[in-house]
């Protein structure tokens, strides 16, 4: 069976996200700025997961930490109006409005410029070509990192996507899916 693609992943993760959990869906409650919060914390446990002297390191594990970054960037897309696959051209890893070469080590640095662009389209003081020049930036790392595990994107938000298809819990003020513990 072939694996997905990019929007068939997609369109999986945000019928998932639409999901009522008793108060409400992650796609109801959150915000753009709240999502780029939760890409953020998603960039810094990739790290810690892509880091092979870590005891609990895998390369599963370090894939389902890259393709969670996905999921909250397919959600983002979807509240922008978009899909992931519309931000992504054929060839992603050579266009970049980043001057700097893409390296996971940057990654952090574009997190919180992602944050930071989001919150400027809510006002009004960004494009929306700013936050696909943003998205694209942070999907473009999130290839070059998959590629040291020998993944694509795609196989590392199906391995997410497969991790919390069937996750249970409720959303916060934040529109984040508390686990149920």
């Amino acid at each position: 069976m072939p694996s997905p693609t990019l929007p068939e992943l997609h369109a999986a993760v945000i019928e998932w996200a639409a999901i009522d959990r008793g108060n409400g869906s992650i796609l109801s409650r959150a915000n753009p700025v709240g999502q780029a919060a939760k890409t953020l914390e998603e960039i810094g446990e990739a790290i810690e997961a892509l880091d092979p002297f870590e005891e609990d390191y895998s390369d599963e594990g370090a894939a389902q930490e890259l393709g969670d970054i996905l999921v909250t960037l397919c959600i983002q897309a979807h509240m922008q109006g978009w899909t992931l696959a519309s931000c992504i051209p054929p060839d992603p890893c050579s266009i970049s409005t980043w001057d700097v070469p893409c390296s996971w080590e940057n990654v952090k640095f574009l997190g919180s410029s992602f944050r930071a662009t989001i919150a400027a389209k809510m006002v009004g003081e960004a494009t929306s070509g700013d936050v696909v020049a943003a998205i694209l930036d942070i999907y473009r790392c999130v290839t070059d990192a998959a590629a040291t595990i020998n993944r694509t994107p795609e196989q590392c938000l199906e391995a997410a996507y497969n991790k919390i298809k069937d996750r249970s819990g409720h959303i916060n003020e934040q529109g984040q899916l508390v686990k149920a513990s």
